[in-house]
């Protein structure tokens, strides 16, 4: 038990946005669960999400979805695997280790098993990813509007550009296969490949791309994510 890294979560702004995720007052009742089983350096925290379900009172679904959002907010950091097998966490103390300090840039997983983004390992933190794990850009497979000028489209490719290294390569590959399809009044339509994803990008991601665009195209512009399974 760490009287310092609970003190620093309590002291963690709530609620806020982090990393383009939404902290609310569930994660942080979590992360206090996480951080009770620090070290004095925020380290070597291993316990089991029943552990956690049972300290929080949350169920073991709530506490693996709160765990998952926090390490996309990069307030928990994969950190490889506990003595008995469970994901082990590191918390993102400052440089002073006064307060915590979530990178900017979650990139590179641990072990070749983990799906965890942190700070280092085999990408480092903001290199563009390596050309054996970068994929070939999907041909359009629907139709764009007219309304979609050159300028938008260069503007949205430059913020696929700069979301690139700024994101997870795992969330980066749920937003690269989108295609602009309209344009107007504001309105960037973006389409997107079924139901699932296009509710995973609104809720994760849209306030991201719009404040990007943004400072891109130096207009504010509204995304609209389209499921091409609904326009079918």
């Amino acid at each position: 038990m760490s009287v310092k890294a609970m003190s620093l979560v309590w002291d963690f702004p709530c609620p806020m946005t982090v990393n383009g995720v939404e902290f609310k007052p569930s994660h942080k009742f979590c992360l206090l669960a996480y951080a009770d089983h620090a070290d004095h350096n925020g380290k070597n925290i291993f316990p089991a999400v029943g552990t956690v379900a049972k300290k929080t009172g949350l169920d073991e679904r709530t506490v693996q979805r709160l765990t998952a959002d926090m390490s996309d907010m990069c307030l928990l950091l994969d950190d490889g695997k506990g003595p008995r097998g469970t994901n082990r966490w590191a918390l993102p103390f400052s440089a002073g280790g006064d307060k915590l300090s979530p990178p900017t840039n979650c990139r590179g997983d641990k072990n070749p098993d983990s799906l965890g983004d942190i700070p280092s390992g085999d990408i480092p933190s903001g290199d563009n990813l390596s050309p054996e794990l970068k994929e070939p850009k999907p041909t359009n497979t629907y139709s764009t509007d007219e309304t979609v000028t050159a300028a938008i489209l260069e503007g949205w490719n430059q913020m696929l550009e700069t979301l690139e290294g700024q994101m997870s390569k795992k969330h980066f590959l749920n937003l690269k296969p989108s295609e602009v399809v309209h344009f107007g009044d504001g309105v960037l339509q973006v389409m997107v490949e079924n139901d699932a994803l296009q509710e995973w990008l609104e809720s994760r991601l849209q306030q991201t791309v719009e404040r990007t665009l943004l400072g891109i195209l130096n207009q504010q512009v509204h995304v609209q994510f389209v499921s091409a399974e609904t326009e079918a």
